[in-house]
């Protein structure tokens, strides 16, 4: 994905970026929509992409420029989103399966939905995928062979307890080769800024730590996106497949010197807003 149209820090990893973004922001709305052309132009009638930092309150709902994108693709109106209520932790949900009424939280139209930070589909099947993060890794990802599609919330303890391993196994064992799989990671905490304590560096594979984590000052500083880089090459997914490159969402600032991430450890720690969310979405338009 290509930088942001703006200027500062881009998370670390090994791969060059692959796929490109391109900004969508019709007259009426501040967010911005980051579109990830490079799991489009994988899989034909993908739509997704990562928004810029949504009020508090407002994180469920789609933005006008997510519709607007759809509207483009040939989607038509209304198009519901899947949400989950996340928990940090690897558990991927297959809505057609796991449906369960009223149980878990709702989306704003009032379906159910289980608790879990992943969620997973086929072509077809007409869902939106939608994930809240304010540092954490969102990841959109598709298969081509298999014409399914997932959204996945990573953060520490999601990618220790191997939630990216989890759906490429679950697309291994359903026939699918690692060749067929695509990769996003939207915009999350970089290395640059995420300090973390010796018991998380800890509850990783030291396989999966490689070239990703930094000594500053005596303190360990984390890559996320480098942790799945080296999980997803484990896996046997090409390399040139996985587009790690993103902003940083603490430290990325725009043109006119303003933080379009939701960040969490910034915006919590120095009280300088309410705490947002970007959404990150992914669904198939059918007939593409």
């Amino acid at each position: 994905m290509t930088e942001a149209p703006t200027r500062g820090n881009r998370t670390a990893a090994a791969d060059a970026p692959t796929q490109r973004a391109k900004e969508i922001q019709p007259a009426g709305s501040s967010a911005q929509v980051l579109e990830a052309e490079g799991l489009s132009r994988a899989m034909p009638g993908v739509v997704a992409g990562f928004s810029t930092a949504l009020p508090p309150g407002t994180d469920r709902e789609l933005t006008p420029q997510i519709r607007a994108l759809l509207k483009g693709r040939g989607a038509e109106d209304p198009w519901h989103p899947v949400l989950l209520a996340q928990i940090h932790s690897a558990r991927i949900l297959h809505p057609e399966s796991q449906w369960v009424p009223g149980e878990g939280t709702f989306t704003p139209e009032g379906r159910s939905c289980l608790e879990g930070d992943g969620l997973q589909g086929r072509r077809g099947d007409g869902h939106l995928f939608v994930v809240k993060t304010a540092d954490c890794v969102p990841v959109l990802a598709v298969h081509t062979g298999l014409g399914a599609y997932a959204a996945l919330h990573a953060g520490w303890r999601g990618a220790a307890e191997g939630i990216l391993p989890h759906l490429l196994d679950l697309w291994a064992r359903a026939g699918g080769d690692p060749g067929g799989v695509h990769l996003s990671l939207g915009p999350h905490i970089g290395s640059c800024c995420y300090e973390v304590g010796p018991e998380c560096v800890a509850a990783f594979h030291p396989r999966h730590l490689r070239d990703a984590v930094a000594q500053t000052q005596g303190r360990p500083h984390l890559s996320l996106a480098q942790v799945l880089v080296n999980q997803a090459r484990e896996a046997g997914v090409p390399a040139g497949q996985v587009d790690a490159g993103a902003p940083c969402t603490r430290c990325h600032v725009d043109d006119r010197g303003g933080a379009p991430f939701a960040s969490y450890r910034r915006d919590s720690r120095q009280g300088t807003r309410p705490v947002g969310r970007n959404v990150s979405f992914i669904a198939v338009v059918p007939g593409k």
